[in-house]
């Protein structure tokens, strides 16, 4: 644990915006955080293998953008993200008290958190569970996809 008073609502804050990154949990572990090393790792070897196969599938990948960012493959990149809308809505869901004992131990200070966190993990369940069934709906549609359909006619 790092000295010093760690915020409630900064750490939601920074679960909710830069989570993918891991910086929320860089601002409550410090620098040696496994869990922020592996949220910024992840997101963005997820990232970069999903941009690595679009263009080895489509050579013209990026000519339709906004669109192209809806290749199965580059979606897998939102699983670090959506785990970080789930994360900022467990630290937002944990009470103070408990919150205070394991991340503030020492520190003078003590959280009261009130609209503002609330606010932020109802914006991180609606865009978490949004991007969540986007991520299943087109990876599921290019899974069914690769299926050959055969109809009744042949």
């Amino acid at each position: 644990m790092r000295p010093g008073f760690r915020n409630k609502t900064v750490a939601v804050l920074l679960a909710a915006t830069v989570g993918a990154l891991g910086l929320h949990r860089f601002y409550l572990e410090g620098r040696t955080s496994r869990r922020g090393y592996a949220y910024a790792a992840g997101f963005l070897v997820l990232l970069a293998a999903g941009f690595a196969v679009a263009l080895r599938l489509n050579p013209a990948f990026g000519l339709n953008l906004p669109y192209d960012i809806f290749v199965p493959s580059i979606l897998l990149a939102a699983i670090p993200i959506v785990a970080a809308f789930l994360d900022a809505i467990y630290l937002g869901l944990m009470p103070d008290r408990r919150f205070d004992e394991r991340f503030n131990t020492g520190a003078s200070r003590t959280n009261h958190s009130g609209g503002i966190v609330v606010a932020l993990v109802a914006l991180s369940l609606g865009i978490g569970s949004t991007l969540m069934t986007m991520v299943l709906a087109v990876d599921l549609e290019a899974l069914v996809g690769t299926f050959s359909h055969h109809t009744l006619d042949e």
